[in-house]
Parts: C-alpha cells; sequence; structure tokens
C-alpha cells in the first residue's frame, strides 16, 4: 500500500506496525519467531524489519530484482533469490555468508529444508538443486 507492509494483531483487528519500503515490494516472510519480517523488492533489495514496532533493520542490496527473501529455520540467515541466476545466503546483519551458483537461468523458487541445513533452488532453466548451506 503506497510503499507500506500494514502488520496486524488478526486477534484484536487492529494494525500493529506499518514498514515503510521505498522499493516496490514483491514478497514479506515472518521469521520462524514471529518477531522480524523480510521482504523482497523488485529494485534488488531485501529490507530486515521488527515485525512489532516497524523498525528497519537491515537493507541489503543484491545483484537483481528480489522475488524472494526466505527465513532460515533458525532466524539467523535470509536466502535471497535474485534474477541473476544465483542464490544468496545472507547472515542478520547484511554480510553474504554463501553464494549459490549453479542455474543457467533465473532463479523462481527457494526454500529451506525443515532442519535448515539445505537450501533448494527452482530456476526457469528447468532444474532444482540442492545447496549444502555448510562451507
Amino acid at each position: 500500500l503506497g510503499g507500506r507492509v500494514l502488520v496486524w494483531d488478526v486477534a484484536s483487528r487492529r494494525e500493529v506496525a506499518q514498514l515503510k519500503s521505498r522499493d516496490g515490494l514483491l514478497q514479506v516472510q515472518f521469521s520462524p519467531k514471529g518477531d522480524l519480517l523480510a521482504a523482497g523488492s523488485a529494485h534488488g533489495t531485501a529490507q530486515l524489519w521488527d515485525a512489532a514496532s516497524g523498525a528497519e533493520l537491515a537493507t541489503i542490496k543484491t545483484s537483481g530484482k528480489l522475488p524472494q527473501a526466505i527465513f532460515g529455520r533458525d532466524g539467523d540467515l535470509v536466502l535471497t533469490a535474485t534474477d541473476d541466476n544465483a542464490a544468496h545466503l545472507l547472515k542478520m546483519d547484511g554480510t553474504e555468508f554463501k553464494v549459490l551458483i549453479g542455474h543457467q537461468n533465473r532463479i523462481t523458487a527457494a526454500a529451506f529444508s525443515p532442519d535448515g541445513q539445505l537450501v533448494v533452488t527452482g530456476s526457469l532453466d528447468r532444474t532444482a538443486r540442492i545447496w549444502s548451506i555448510k562451507d
């Protein structure tokens, strides 16, 4: 809504926070604990917010449009899938932990495994790849 994400408490039917974004957001996700939000944008940024206060914690610039920003199981990593054919694992301070390179076309889907140790990516190159997040 006009550069804002509205966070609602469903039980009380009240708005609890407004998150501001300068970019067109493509996707928003809560962290596993529900205390943080991550969003991917059409302008290549991933934004992280405190879900309760709406305070922006970090803006991470990526190399392409960012259709997805997904929290890991423990909420300590964010997976970004971009249209530069790569997926990036980022620490919560915005520093890059690992880059997953191998697709020949844009990544359109990504997810963490339930144990948080693997990432799967799907691409317009008609492949799905499974990656270990360990070094």
